[in-house]
């Protein structure tokens, strides 16, 4: 028997010896089972607007996701390096270090091909292909629309 765990997509093959060990299956094993294998995918925001963190938090927290963070780019490089989450939302423009220090920093000092999303309110062309450039694997423009946001993160969690 196989069994898909949704969130992450990953599949669990469960098999029986014979048909008695089949009927004296538990479903609260199942449970168990899947929530053992369906570890929640850690994500680190780095965002210095305390409200645009906390939002983003909650979103992404009641979307199943375990979330670390930090309020500046030099914090978001050492929490990456202890934590070494599984995607990277950040913003561009935060004091210490800038978005795209911490995209060149994972990408480069690191050599991390985690997923990054951008969530910034510069919009302009060039800033969004430099991003892009140097590792970023999306760019959402400020004011967000959270769903998307979500949505957009669980595309690479379906990836």
């Amino acid at each position: 028997m196989f069994l898909r765990s949704s969130r992450h997509n990953r599949q669990l093959k469960v098999t029986f010896s014979n048909a008695g060990e089949a009927e004296r299956w538990q479903p609260q094993l199942l449970t168990k089972l899947l929530t053992e294998t369906n570890q929640a995918m850690k994500i680190l925001i780095a965002e210095d607007e305390p409200m645009v963190l906390k939002t983003l938090c909650l979103y992404l927290g009641r979307a199943g996701f375990n979330v670390v963070t930090a309020a500046d780019g030099k914090s978001a490089m050492d929490i990456f390096e202890l934590e070494k989450p599984d995607m990277v939302v950040t913003d561009l423009l935060m004091p210490s270090a800038s978005g795209n220090e911490l995209i060149s920093f994972i990408r480069n000092t690191m050599e991390s091909k985690v997923p990054i999303v951008v969530v910034s309110t510069v919009g302009l062309e060039n800033s969004v292909i430099s991003a892009l450039k140097l590792g970023a694997d999306d760019y959402i423009v400020k004011p967000l629309r959270l769903n998307e946001v979500v949505a957009r993160v669980n595309r690479f969690v379906r990836a």
